[in-house]
């Protein structure tokens, strides 16, 4: 799940970057930024979520 949502969110930036800047250097430039913000926003989301679930599990 996590890498999938990634991919997804990975998708969606590149096809907004095309579209914005007309530019297929500059919009796959924007693009592997957004790719290293993206993964980090959803590694610590997923991994807020595994932090939750082993504290109900802890506090069982």
């Amino acid at each position: 799940m996590r890498y999938t949502a990634t991919l997804m969110s990975e998708f969606v930036i590149a096809l907004i970057a095309i579209w914005i800047f007309d530019n297929i250097f500059l919009a796959g430039l924007i693009t592997v930024m957004a790719t290293f913000l993206v993964y980090h926003v959803w590694d610590s989301f997923f991994n807020m979520i595994e932090d939750e679930k082993l504290k109900e599990v802890e506090g069982k």
